[in-house]
């Protein structure tokens, strides 16, 4: 088999394996090559399987669970399920598996949040961030944006 037709096969299956692991309310970014708002494209991408994006879920929801009691968390914490969510896995400088989540919850904003960070200036509690490290099990950075 020729060397285009591999690399086709291989980047099809990667697409198609990605789209299988995201669904309605949640994408997973791979390609950062031409995304501005992505903050750690130095580093590298990983693919998460079913089971990590399980875990992530979790520790997510744990973290805006334990962080409820700040103003602008409690919101996040009651409307939990209206927000979309984009995934984008990398690994840190000591090589543990990252996955940078930005949320949103107006898809006036998200019109090509399947291939994009949607980054918006202000928009308070609807738009928000933050990371998990799978390796080590605890989330860092949660952002909510500001009005």
């Amino acid at each position: 088999m020729n060397l285009y037709i591999k690399i086709l096969l291989l980047s099809i299956t990667t697409s198609v394996s990605c789209q299988s692991l995201s669904d309605e309310k949640t994408m997973i970014l791979l390609n950062q090559e031409n995304n501005e708002y992505f903050p750690y494209s130095e580093f590298k991408v990983w693919k998460p399987n079913k089971s990590e994006i399980k875990f992530v879920k979790s520790v997510l929801k744990k973290a805006i669970e334990e962080n409820k009691s700040d103003y602008d968390v409690k919101e996040i914490f009651e409307n939990y399920d209206d927000y979309y969510l984009q995934l984008t896995p990398y690994l840190n400088k000591n090589n543990d598996r990252i996955v940078f989540i930005s949320a949103f919850c107006d898809m006036t904003y998200g019109k090509d949040w399947k291939n994009y960070i949607i980054d918006p200036d202000d928009g308070g509690s609807c738009f928000w961030q933050i990371q998990i490290n799978i390796d080590n099990e605890k989330y860092f950075d949660l952002s909510v944006n500001g009005f």
